[in-house]
């Protein structure tokens, strides 16, 4: 059996978590501290929270988006953890994939490995992001690209952290 780490993104590999800096670079920083305790409180349904704040940022440009997150430090000490375990090291994330972006990139430079993100879609990965390499080989995983989730890394933890009923209802 092989060990996988999986770290979440926000607060853990960033130093900060990545919707307040985005809010208090744009200004809104209050009104997203709003949205957070009514949210926690459960005067507001996260699903309801989560169309908010996407009405607020909606007029942001994404370039703009990806600018701040590319100055979001990343904690030492977890990216000196994922250095040494590259291949089992995985980050569980629910922030957009526009956003991440920056990171996966800096994280791929920084380790000189394809770094990828990924959502499970049945009993597929599909890509929705991918940096670069600086290996002479690496597989083309353009965004898009799907594959069956039990022959991908990302697959492997992905399925493992699914209830007992719905992995063994997959094909």
């Amino acid at each position: 059996m092989t060990t996988a780490f999986a770290f979440d993104l926000d607060g853990t590999l960033t130093c900060e978590e990545l919707l307040p800096v985005i809010a208090e670079e744009l200004s809104l920083g209050r009104e997203m501290a709003t949205l957070t305790r009514l949210t926690l409180s459960g005067a507001i349904e996260f699903e309801e929270s989560f169309r908010l704040r996407c009405a607020i940022l909606r007029a942001v440009p994404i370039s703009r988006v990806r600018a701040i997150v590319a100055e979001v430090a990343l904690a030492p000490a977890m990216e000196g953890f994922i250095r040494r375990r590259p291949s089992e090291c995985f980050i569980v994330t629910g922030n957009l994939d526009v956003w991440v972006r920056p990171i996966i990139d800096r994280l791929g430079e920084s380790l000189h490995e394809a770094c990828s993100l990924g959502i499970l879609d049945g009993d597929e990965i599909v890509y929705l992001a991918r940096s670069a390499s600086s290996r002479i080989m690496s597989p083309a995983l353009n965004v898009g690209r799907r594959l069956p989730a039990y022959c991908t890394s990302i697959g492997h933890v992905m399925l493992a952290h699914l209830p007992p009923p719905e992995r063994t209802s997959l094909p």
